[in-house]
């Protein structure tokens, strides 16, 4: 984060970082971030693969990224 924010005073775009959480459970592909919605998993022609509607939330310093882990943590799927 340090780096990020001594990049976006530089007068330039800087980093930007996104955070995404998902779980493979029973061969289906769950969104933690967006109440466990499922999403589709697709591979395109350069057989690199995507997780269709994945919610990526923007992360602007520690303490908001540790409260997406802990809430994508608590949304996971436990037998």
């Amino acid at each position: 984060f340090e780096r990020m924010e001594a990049s976006n005073g530089a007068g330039g775009e800087g980093l930007v970082l996104r955070v995404s959480a998902f779980e493979i459970y029973g061969g289906k592909v769950f969104d933690l971030l967006h109440a466990r919605k499922l999403c589709p998993v697709r591979e395109d022609s350069k057989k690199r693969v995507h997780v269709v509607g994945l919610t990526q939330r923007h992360c602007h310093d520690i303490d908001h990224y540790a409260s997406l882990l802990a809430a994508s943590h608590d949304a996971r799927q436990t037998a």
